[in-house]
């Protein structure tokens, strides 16, 4: 069996590789710099030179593939280049998923994201959900939104053989998303108190994300959506929980998201005089309170797909930050 995987070595990806190659494919990993490669290497794949916008450097490794997957985006929050945005998280989906469709690979696996329905106000949604664009999406929501909706699904009713994954939030050892930046934080000390703690994701392990891409080659329908994510939990409820597995206080308090939006403008402001992490930057501040909801039930009831106690996850989370700041300290 052979793959080919755009955004291999990234966070999702890399669990994927480990996974393919220890079930005995042979796989290809498209790898833009000189560290993709030697991270693509390592990982023990094959590396393949080239950018998810340069179909000719694609199609000899992709050509015969039994699966292609479509992993690689821009996941960044505040990223002020929305052309290099749209250009990866768009136009590269479109190279990679009319490539594959014209060379007649038989599974095809983009990655989407539940981000793609926006606020979702509390409300659990399922993979028949289909949201119009929202002005108050986020530039990584917009340009995942106009993929999922505007180039996937219109494949899919072309006939093109393509699965979309929606993962919610993706936590785990590694994890430099704004989600594990803001815990990272809060583990070395700089949140006693947490902005928009009521914002509301849904959670999942990495290692059980990844391992949702590969169920859904072997035992979902070409042409369906999975939604693959665990339990939903606000981030001021999840580090006090991480407070009480590590045996710390907890945050003195929660700031409400509707308190701390009113904020972004400055924060945008400050931004261009000191570059701020990710979680206070002004894009980040405006979806602070909001909720990004769906419910697995496909996917468990189609796939056999199951996500591993929260609390499980969080402590391997935490041994990673653990490690990290010993590091940081030496």
């Amino acid at each position: 069996m052979k793959a080919f995987i755009t955004g291999g070595t990234g966070f999702i990806g890399s669990h994927i590789v480990r996974k393919l190659l220890l079930r005995g494919y042979e796989v290809h990993v498209l790898a833009r710099s000189d560290a993709s490669l030697a991270k693509a290497a390592d990982l023990g794949a094959q590396p393949v030179p080239g950018d998810i916008n340069d179909i000719d450097c694609m199609r000899a490794a992709m050509t015969g593939s039994d699966v292609v997957f479509n992993i690689a985006a821009l996941y960044l929050v505040g990223f002020k280049d929305v052309e290099l945005m749209e250009k990866v998280n768009v136009e590269g989906a479109r190279n990679v998923l009319e490539l594959a469709y014209e060379l007649g690979i038989p599974r095809i696996v983009h990655t989407s994201t539940l981000g793609v329905f926006g606020d979702t106000a509390g409300k659990y949604y399922d993979e028949k959900y289909r949201p119009p664009i929202a002005k108050n999406l986020t530039v990584y929501e917009r340009t995942k939104w106009q993929a999922h909706f505007e180039v996937a699904l219109p494949l899919i009713e072309q006939g093109a053989p393509i699965n979309i994954v929606m993962p919610g939030f993706v936590y785990g050892p590694g994890d430099k998303s704004v989600g594990g930046e803001t815990l990272l934080m809060w583990y070395r000390g700089f949140l006693p108190v947490i902005p928009g703690g009521d914002t509301l994701p849904t959670w999942a392990h990495v290692e059980d994300v990844a391992e949702g891409h590969i169920l859904v080659v072997e035992n979902g329908a070409p042409g369906e959506t999975y939604i693959i994510t665990g339990p939903g939990m606000g981030f001021y409820d999840v580090i006090v929980k991480c407070a009480e597995m590590l045996g710390r206080r907890k945050p003195l308090m929660s700031i409400p998201g509707k308190f701390m939006r009113p904020w972004a403008p400055l924060m945008g402001l400050i931004d261009t005089l000191i570059p701020l992490p990710q979680a206070f930057k002004a894009e980040a501040v405006r979806t602070l309170g909001n909720s990004w909801l769906g419910t697995p039930q496909k996917a468990k009831q189609q796939l056999g797909w199951q996500a591993r106690p929260l609390e499980e996850g969080l402590k391997e989370t935490l041994s990673w930050m653990t490690k990290v700041a010993e590091n940081s300290r030496r």
